[in-house]
């Protein structure tokens, strides 16, 4: 049966929708502009000049994002004046008293580091907010196929300086003070939590266990460290010191959790669990307690949040046919969205945002000023950015700020180092056991004969199909036939790339883990079957079609043997 819509009756349905789509936009717009509560102030404008072009051009960038805006004299609120003939220098005028808000003179390093330290004292002065031009970010930099390196930066891309040199595969850098980092690597053979003192490169695993280390998350108050551990049977949320030491699981979820962030007071830690279905925002006390869902309305499957410094608001990613950079209060409820776009991270003045855009292998930062959704890219490192995180205030980042007088811009960051020593102890599990790692010492065989039985999965799928099983069957029954005595499996669990960085490291880890349960159930020592997640980081087939795809929602068998027995010497293929 055919129906027919009249074409008026259709032009006002049509008209309805248009409606109710430019009434959320509206709506979203009068939620970022207000002034009350949860909401800022519009931007301050502002007019500079007297600057050549590239002080000019840092002065502009940094205001923007800091609740500023350039206009022509004749709107602007305040006058900015000044030059930097051998130094930075300038004065900050109220257009229409004519009274001295600022005037200094900038001395120390360079003219680009002066005009930062001259934005924030502007920026402290005009907002009564603590500027954010003499920050830094840390971010994951790809450098080819299947290696990448942790770098850190200017917040503006600017000063980028490598901090590892391992050729391997990292992911989800993140601060715990001014000078060190913590980080996934998978230098010893699976992804492991290190931290990272970027001024002396001492270097410690502090997380090592069997599986899944991954998504570290530093509290506030540099107490704590959050994180992804699947040492359980499934990826679940821990807590432990910074040490590593007094861990405590508390999730329990056999779907798998991902990304914890922390809220600014230290005690409630955001996360994504898929226990309830799709991707969802949860949040849990520091201790376990209090676990609920943070309601993200209008913005399906919610990945990778982070939690303002100010405390009102959790913006990130929704996986949509496209990826979309959102907010939404830190109570939940209707989300706005802001710009296209992954791996969000707050600035420290609540304001900004750092994200990252673009196809896998080809990502590029870029910069977000919520209130207005302004965006501008940041220069990219070599092939491919992504993974980045914002340092926190309070750690000697800010200039000092007067009416008038002289400042001295910050100097760099020394050159970090990095220590290719790990120090590394066994963690303490939950019951005051240790944990080992036998089978990461261990190297693939010359002899690969399960290359044929990779199995594959559905999308956002971790579940073994029942068409897969016999690839199972054949993979346990070789095992157990006598001719691979003494030998172990690995299995590599994969994604594609329709899916964020650490939300795909966590479902590889479902998808492997998920094969070992099945050869366990058909006889297969569990000590010797190894896994580990690989996310979207090697996939078989490069394409962007669903053809590609199906092709890299794997499992992949690797046949391990000990070390001094003949192996090729590494698992990777």
């Amino acid at each position: 049966m055919k129906i027919r819509i009249h074409s008026s009756r259709l032009f006002l349905i049509l008209l309805a929708l248009a409606s109710v789509s430019a009434a959320r936009a509206a709506e979203q717009e009068i939620d970022l502009q207000r002034t009350g509560e949860g909401g800022w102030p519009p931007p301050v404008p502002v007019s500079i000049s007297g600057f050549s072009s590239e002080v000019d051009g840092v002065l502009k960038n940094d205001l923007l994002f800091m609740g500023m805006k350039n206009v022509g004299p004749e709107e602007a609120k305040f006058l900015i004046a000044g030059n930097n003939s051998g130094r930075v220098e300038a004065r900050v005028l109220e257009r229409i008293s004519k009274n001295t808000i600022l005037a200094k003179a900038y001395a120390g390093s360079t003219q680009r580091s002066q005009a930062h330290a001259l934005a924030d004292d502007i920026a402290l002065a005009l907002t009564g907010r603590p500027g954010i031009a003499q920050t830094k970010i840390t971010f994951k930099v790809e450098n080819g196929p299947g290696r990448s390196e942790i770098y850190i930066a200017d917040y503006d891309g600017h000063n980028a300086q490598a901090v590892t040199h391992d050729q391997t595969l990292v992911a989800a850098p993140c601060w715990a003070g001014r000078s060190m980092l913590f980080y996934a690597s998978y230098k010893l053979g699976q992804p492991c939590i290190f931290s990272h003192q970027l001024t002396s490169g001492a270097r410690s695993a502090v997380a090592r266990f069997s599986g899944a280390n991954i998504s570290p998350a530093v509290s506030p108050d540099g107490n704590k460290l959050a994180m992804i551990l699947s040492k359980s049977g499934s990826p679940n949320l821990y807590v432990s010191d910074l040490s590593g030491g007094n861990l405590k699981q508390l999730t329990f979820s056999r779907e798998g959790e991902s990304s914890p962030c922390w809220s600014p007071d230290s005690q409630t830690i955001c996360f994504v669990s898929r226990e309830r279905g799709p991707a969802s925002l949860f949040t849990i006390s520091a201790q376990g307690a209090d676990k609920r869902r943070l309601v993200t309305n209008l913005a399906p499957n919610p990945t990778e949040p982070d939690w303002s410094p100010d405390g009102k608001w959790i913006v990130f990613t929704s996986q949509r046919h496209d990826f979309e950079i959102c907010i939404v209060s830190a109570q939940g409820g209707n989300a706005i969205d802001l710009a296209p776009g992954e791996d969000p991270t707050w600035a420290p003045n609540s304001r900004a945002v750092i994200f990252c855009k673009g196809p896998d292998h080809a990502k590029k930062l870029s910069l977000l000023d919520v209130p207005t959704k302004q965006v501008k890219d940041v220069a990219r490192i070599l092939e491919s950015n992504s993974q980045p995180s914002w340092a926190m205030p309070g750690r000697g980042q800010t200039s000092s700020v007067g009416g008038e007088g002289p400042g001295r811009a910050i100097e760099p960051v020394s050159p970090v180092r990095t220590d290719d020593s790990i120090s590394s102890k066994p963690v303490a599990a939950g019951g005051g056991a240790t944990t080992t790692l036998p089978l990461n010492t261990w190297s693939a065989a010359a002899d690969q004969p399960f290359k044929r039985d990779t199995v594959y999965f559905e999308y956002d799928k971790s579940v073994v199909k029942a068409s897969e099983v016999s690839k199972v069957e054949r993979v346990a029954s070789g095992m157990k036939s006598g001719q691979y005595a003494g030998k172990a499996v690995r299995i590599e669990g994969h994604c594609d790339e329709r899916g964020t960085e650490e939300y795909n490291r966590s479902l590889g880890e479902r998808r492997a883990l998920a094969i070992r349960e099945k050869l366990v159930s058909l006889g297969l020592d569990p000590q010797m079957i190894d896994t580990v997640s690989y996310g979207e980081d090697r996939p078989v087939d490069p394409g962007h079609t669903e053809a590609a795809w199906s092709k890299n929602r794997r499992g992949d068998f690797i046949l391990l043997e000990p070390p001094g027995g003949g192996g090729r010497g590494g698992a990777s293929r």
